[in-house]
């Protein structure tokens, strides 16, 4: 009996995406001895061949208060000067810059072309709502040219790829609680971007006082339901058991070397002792390091980079589409396909499922950031009266002064 034929818009609609076809499934393969040498084994050398020459793109951005030592961590991390320490003059404190800077790092054949996004001026002013527009507009406006090179289906062989994979986001070390200012702006930025919580310059704090700061910071992250990497994107949680007491990283930046027992290490030299970066009982440096660039775990830089193209990517990519009317297309970059189209009533369905997602996610953020805001507002009129009634003692001491003499 012959085999039913296949619709061909059936085909084309669900090709793909069911492993059985049902009896429209292809034969069986037929295993061949080649009775001489063919050279298929090449084929996996020359695809490793071709990625080496093609230059591997990673864009990290690090945010946090000024004097924190990002530039400096960012050196320590991939072992070179990339950047330079500047200190901004009082007016350019105004505003929140976005610097993006590229580096191009070759190691054992393999280039990494970094690009490194700094937001100098952020945190500097008692608002810090504002500040961090510019930068979810960075993050947006780079998610929207990936996109419109999807769009245009260019013959090129890959393309440019200028999304945010990992911000690393920097903590004042106080040793007692995060700040609300802080939880505000991991909430906004936690859909947006893969965010790993540093605690900057934490050889000012002491062994128990970073173990306070740490399960504070991690309770705060959880109560108000900020994603995290790699706590919400990870798939074998056995890989990461080893580094979760370690997060939020306190790590410390150092360009120096100093010499110990006749070795020479990174550090800092204090009057109490050196302080070594890649010692683990001083700094979580090498476990961040790790978690980042060890390519024996399976979390690396390539995990960062899918888990932005499959998680925070794909999710701007169906609300702008939705905002702007526009046919939702599925485009998957990685494989290079270029898509499979829906039947007019699923895509209607699929609309106002994510719409009404959308919306309640929307009511449920708006809810978070308005307490949020109430709080920070609360704080900041606290200090303010604080501050008066500081003052009035002041006065009132000056007064006493002028009568005593």
């Amino acid at each position: 009996m012959a085999k039913p034929s296949m619709p061909l818009e059936y085909a084309l609609q669900f090709r793909g995406r069911f492993p059985d076809p049902g009896p429209w499934k292809l034969g069986s393969t037929k295993p061949i001895n080649t009775k001489s040498y063919v050279g298929v084994d090449n084929a996996p050398k020359q695809y490793v061949s071709r990625q080496r020459r093609r230059p591997y793109a990673f864009n990290v951005m690090v945010v946090g208060e000024s004097g924190l030592g990002k530039t400096t961590f960012i050196n320590t991390l991939f072992h070179s000067v990339l950047k330079e320490q500047k200190s901004r003059p009082l007016e350019s404190t105004k505003t929140v810059e976005i610097n993006a800077k590229s580096y191009d790092l070759t190691e054992s054949g393999v280039h990494l072309r970094l690009s490194v996004i700094d937001t100098p001026g952020f945190g500097d002013r008692m608002n810090r709502y504002e500040d961090l527009n510019p930068i979810i507009e960075y993050i947006d406006t780079q998610n929207q040219n990936y996109l419109q090179q999807e769009q245009n289906r260019n013959p090129r062989p890959y393309f440019k790829d200028s999304r945010v994979h990992l911000l690393l986001y920097f903590i004042s070390p106080t040793g007692k609680r995060i700040k609300d200012l802080d939880i505000f702006s991991l909430s906004k930025l936690s859909g947006k971007v893969n965010i790993i919580p540093v605690i900057a310059k934490s050889d000012t704090l002491t062994a128990d006082e970073k173990i306070v700061f740490k399960n504070a910071i991690m309770k705060r992250l959880e109560k108000e339901d900020i994603k995290i990497y790699p706590y919400n994107y990870c798939d074998d949680r056995a890989s990461i058991s080893h580094l979760e007491t370690h997060i939020p990283f306190a790590v410390v930046g150092c360009n120096t070397l100093v010499e110990v027992n006749g070795k020479r290490i990174r550090g800092r030299a204090h009057r109490w002792g050196i302080i070594d970066v890649e010692n683990e009982q001083h700094s979580d440096f090498i476990h961040l390091r790790e978690l980042i660039m060890s390519v024996t775990k399976s979390r690396n830089l390539n995990d960062l980079v899918i888990s932005t193209n499959d998680i925070h990517y794909n999710s701007f990519r169906t609300t702008y589409l939705q905002q702007n009317d526009t046919k939702i297309k599925s485009v998957e970059a990685f494989e290079g396909d270029s898509g499979r189209h829906q039947n007019s009533t699923e895509e209607e369905r699929l609309k106002n499922t994510y719409a009404s997602m959308l919306k309640n996610k929307e009511e449920e953020l708006k809810k978070r950031n308005d307490d949020l805001l109430k709080n920070a507002e609360e704080s900041i009129k606290s200090t303010i009266k604080e501050k008066e009634s500081i003052e009035e003692e002041i006065k009132k001491l000056d007064e006493q002064l002028k009568i005593l003499e």
